[in-house]
């Protein structure tokens, strides 16, 4: 590496008035005596080896770079420090090595600094994003939100996300989850890259090892690709969060959680995960809920109530948005019109998909049901369908992508969600932003959101009666689209991701203010 002179020597401290008189004398040519005088002493003063005193001996041959080294000396103890400013002033901040590493240099004594660092933007603050789910080709919703918080951040920038690539075994019960994982590597999207680290999954020694494996693989992958960054922000308290928790420790870095729904309503209650969840909990610098009732879960483990943060899910307002645009093509063809809910939803048992398709049955034959999504139960899902004489009701339009959806939730009249638990959800907020009236099951931030009947219905969960008069009752009403989109905006994303951009600035001026409390002790 190349030493440089520094770019401003009178930052430096000043040297003491008998060192300033001897430099004085240097430069004039009157040394003499004083200089021989100064290496006879100074040789015989000897410190400790290891000590960057003990340099002094060595290097009063040359008096300009004795003067400058103890220049150095006073204006740094023997260690590596960040010359940077303070965060948000929207200076820059530069990195040096406290000793040029320079043989020729003895140790620093020339008064050079080595140049070992680049300009740090210390106004905004890298994020590292863990998340157990990113979107990819073949599952194109997996965690999209994390996708679409990031890209509204304003005053932060995202130096990764790390995501697991889980690699089940040969398995005929692993068959469809080995179908649709992406493959793992690293490649650049919207200005930041996205490492998918392999992940194996062991059916005997599955949740620790996994754990053990994506936090060895994530501690590699943040060396490899020379990651830099202040604060972790990881999503999903299992296996993200314990992962998170591990990093933050190894790497002296704060890190926030958010808990998204299943890992703290389901995972929690696991025997083999609620260790590592609840690790990652207590562990946190900050946690994000989707929703009150999350928030009052988490505190009842314990968790400390001031570092709990509601803030839900967002919309992109720009997207989802009443439109005029014609979508008929998306329906589904009847012998007369019919009206037609939506419901977008992956097919897991959480979602309730078979409590909507009983339901279905209890209403007018005028009441069509359009599912967009795909999972596991989809074949079981089809089979029931077909067993309760819904065939020519519903329709299996199978997963779509993400771009495609706004059209699809035009294309309804209504929007259904019969989930049996949720964190969000946010088809809620996605159709509402598009103007469509929504039946749905008091979970998540749903009770929250639909505050009047102006805006949809609320039913208990897997109260198939309850739901069957809902989705009537909605098919008789008049509904304001604009009204229904304007109750939606406080939840678009930039509202939101500024307000996580303000939890990390919390958290990042709390370790400011231990790491100063601690500097100030051992001084």
């Amino acid at each position: 590496m190349e030493c440089a002179p520094p770019r401003d020597r009178s930052a430096l401290p000043q040297l003491p008035a008998r060192l300033q008189k001897r430099a004085s004398d240097a430069r004039a040519g009157r040394a003499g005596g004083r200089l021989s005088s100064l290496r006879r002493s100074s040789c015989s003063t000897r410190s400790s080896a290891k000590s960057p005193e003990s340099q002094w001996h060595r290097d009063w041959h040359s008096l300009p770079a004795a003067l400058a080294f103890a220049a150095r000396l006073s204006a740094s103890r023997p260690e590596t420090r960040q010359f940077s400013g303070e965060r948000g002033s929207g200076g820059k901040g530069v990195e040096f090595a406290d000793v040029c590493r320079d043989d020729e240099c003895h140790g620093g004594a020339c008064g050079k600094q080595l140049a070992i660092s680049r300009e740090l933007n210390v106004a905004r603050p890298r994020v590292l994003i863990i998340s157990e789910f990113y979107p990819h080709a073949a599952e194109t919703y997996a965690g999209i939100f994390v996708r679409e918080q990031i890209s509204h951040f304003k005053s932060c920038e995202v130096a990764a996300v790390i995501a697991p690539v889980v690699q089940y075994p040969p398995l005929p019960r692993y068959r469809r989850l080995r179908a649709v994982q992406p493959a793992a590597g690293a490649y650049q999207e919207a200005g930041y890259p996205v490492i998918r680290v392999p992940v194996h999954y062991l059916p005997v020694f599955a949740e620790s090892f996994a754990c053990r494996e994506f936090y060895r693989r994530t501690a590699t992958a943040i060396a490899q690709h020379r990651l830099a960054f202040d604060l972790i922000h990881a999503h999903w308290a299992y296996r993200s969060g314990f992962v998170a928790s591990r990093l933050a420790q190894k790497f002296a870095k704060p890190f926030v959680l958010t808990a998204q729904g299943s890992d703290i309503h389901t995972w929690l209650f696991e025997h083999r995960k609620r260790a590592k969840i609840l690790a990652a909990l207590q562990t946190a610098n900050a946690i994000i809920a989707l929703n009150e009732n999350l928030r009052e879960k988490i505190f009842a483990e314990g968790v400390a109530r001031d570092k709990l943060h509601v803030i839900p899910q967002g919309v992109d307002c720009e997207v989802y948005k009443p439109s005029s645009i014609k979508t008929s093509n998306l329906r589904p063809t009847a012998s007369e019109p019919a009206f037609i809910y939506l419901c977008l939803a992956n097919h897991y048992r959480v979602k309730g998909v078979d409590i909507l398709l009983h339901a279905l049955t209890l209403t007018d034959q005028k009441i069509n049901l359009l599912l967009v999504g795909a999972g596991p139960e989809t074949a079981a899902l089809q089979s029931l369908a077909h067993e309760l004489g819904l065939g020519a009701r519903v329709t299996f339009a199978g997963a779509q992508p993400p771009e495609s959806i706004p059209n699809w939730i035009n294309a309804a009249d209504a929007v259904v969600i019969p989930s049996r638990n949720e964190g969000g959800p946010a088809v809620l907020l996605q159709a509402m932003a598009c103007g469509k009236p929504v039946v749905a099951t008091a979970v998540g931030m749903v009770p929250t959101v639909i505050t009047d009947e102006r805006l949809g219905l609320i039913v208990p969960v897997e109260d198939t009666q309850a739901l069957a008069a809902a989705l009537e009752r909605v098919r008789t009403l008049s509904w304001d689209a604009s009204h229904i989109h304007d109750q939606v905006l406080p939840f678009s994303w930039p509202n939101i991701s500024a307000r996580i951009e303000d939890v990390y600035s919390v958290v990042l001026d709390q370790r400011k203010n231990e790491t100063s409390g601690n500097e100030s002790r051992t001084f």
